[in-house]
């Protein structure tokens, strides 16, 4: 860990060193470091406004510039680096598709109706009004992050390429203070939208099934182990879209305007129908490490039974056997993974959680001591082990998100409970839309499961 630290902080100054560099060169005065972290850096927006004015640089230039991409090291996310061939023969082309993106980014493919100049500018939605300064706070951060590149609304002149869409904002769940997510409508205009003209022909292929996946884990130990006890720990990457970024040729298409700012999103965004579908890479490579991986310890590992990991997008579920050290040496190979693969600040420390018999992910209360798995929404259903298979207790409606979320090419078959439960169904309805939200249309998978009907995942 360290030396990948040393290593991402070496690159940090060679990247402030081309900028100043070429500021330097043009006589460009070069601001001090910005102390507000609470706004967004306008003495960094004016800076770069004014050097990408007196530069006359295109857009894709720009921001390789700014990304420090040289001849000598053109990688534009400098925690990135080519891997090693994984064991698992399956993931072959997840690992080759990985590799390009570590050298090139994310090269988005585009349906042949898209214009090269944008016919409207459509306004952000009056979602963010009451939240403009959590926004702002949001933007600086990515702004620090190399997600954004922030500069004055002007240069849209300068670049009359780019594509301006919508944000919004939602409140997240459950958290203390309150904060928002930002959230990118690339789906509008309706019919004129990034999303629309986003060829999804060559996107890799999205595998998951985490609700079965956790729910196996929990039962195989319990039958291969039936005295010894089951813990739960789950991990997550902090800001996982931000590490994927976009090639600069392509970055143009995933704009907004706010405050008279133009804010130029570097990486996949939240709300473009990519964005899934290429951070699977990553998600499904940190869990290949995790299973394989065994970190130096000054002590063996007590007991050399494989783990198996579970992930969904950037939450990472770890269920092993408490068992000696097994479960300190997990932790380790988990974090471990996620900084190899996406770098040392992919580790969301606050949302890893500690080894026990309970937690909560992908909106499932799970017990491993019990063998139950709980989702408590407007109504409640659980699923349960028996000695004859998973079990649910009551009929249950499963509302999930549609295109609004960048899950919604795979809830159909992947959401909580659809697929924990889904050797307990009796019978479901095809996957329809309906017009519930500003944000795109919503998709509803709707199961009836009987009472005490059981059946095998």
């Amino acid at each position: 860990m360290a030396t990948l630290e040393k290593l991402s902080a070496h690159c940090r100054v060679e990247v402030d060193t081309s900028i100043t560099s070429a500021a330097k060169a043009h006589g460009v005065p070069i601001p001090d470091n910005p102390t507000n972290e609470d706004s967004v850096g306008i003495l960094a927006v004016k800076f770069l406004s004014r050097l990408a004015t007196i530069l006359g640089a295109t857009l894709p230039d720009f921001i390789r510039l700014v990304r420090g991409q040289t001849t000598d090291d053109p990688r534009p996310n400098k925690d990135l680096y080519e891997l090693r061939k994984p064991l698992s023969p399956e993931l072959a082309e997840v690992w080759s598709r990985w590799n390009e993106v570590a050298r090139d980014d994310v090269v988005p493919e585009w349906l042949p109706e898209r214009p090269q100049r944008q016919r409207q500018r459509p306004r952000n939605h009056g979602s963010i009004d009451e939240h403009l300064d959590q926004v702002r706070r949001h933007i600086r951060k990515g702004q620090h992050d190399g997600r954004y590149l922030v500069v004055q609304a002007s240069l849209a002149d300068q670049w009359p390429e780019v594509f301006i869409s919508p944000i919004g904002v939602v409140e997240k769940a459950g958290t203390d203070p309150p904060d928002i997510r930002i959230i990118n409508d690339y789906s509008y205009p309706e019919g004129a939208s990034v999303n629309d003209y986003t060829d999804r022909s060559h996107f890799p292929e999205i595998s998951y099934n985490p609700p079965a996946d956790i729910a196996r884990r929990i039962a195989t130990p319990r039958s291969k182990h039936p005295l010894e006890r089951i813990l739960l720990m789950l991990g997550d990457v902090a800001g996982a879209f931000r590490h994927v970024y976009v090639h600069a040729d392509h970055a143009r298409m995933f704009t907004f305007i706010i405050d008279d700012m133009l804010v130029v999103d570097l990486a996949c965004g939240f709300g473009w129908c990519g964005s899934p579908a290429w951070y699977y890479l990553p998600g499904a490579l940190i869990n290949e490490l995790y299973q394989w991986s065994h970190p130096p310890l000054p002590v063996p590992v007590s007991i050399p039974i494989p783990r198996h990991g579970s992930f969904w997008c950037d939450d990472h579920s770890c269920i092993e056997l408490d068992i000696g050290s097994r479960c300190f040496v997990a932790n380790l190979a988990l974090r471990r993974a996620m900084a190899t693969i996406l770098g040392p600040s992919a580790i969301n420390e606050r949302k890893f959680t500690t080894w026990s018999v309970t937690g909560r992910a992908l909106g499932l209360d799970l017990n491993t001591q019990q063998g139950t798995l709980w989702q408590d929404g407007q109504g409640s259903a659980a699923c349960g082990w028996t000695d004859h298979g998973w079990f649910s207790d009551k009929t249950i409606d499963l509302k999930s998100v549609g295109q609004s979320s960048p899950y919604h090419d795979v809830l159909s078959t992947s959401s909580s409970l659809f697929s924990a439960a889904a050797g307990c169904c009796l019978f479901t309805w095809p996957i329809r839309s309906s017009p519930l939200s500003r944000y795109g249309a919503r998709r509803f998978a709707v199961i009836r499961l009987d009472l005490g009907q059981r059946g095998q995942i």
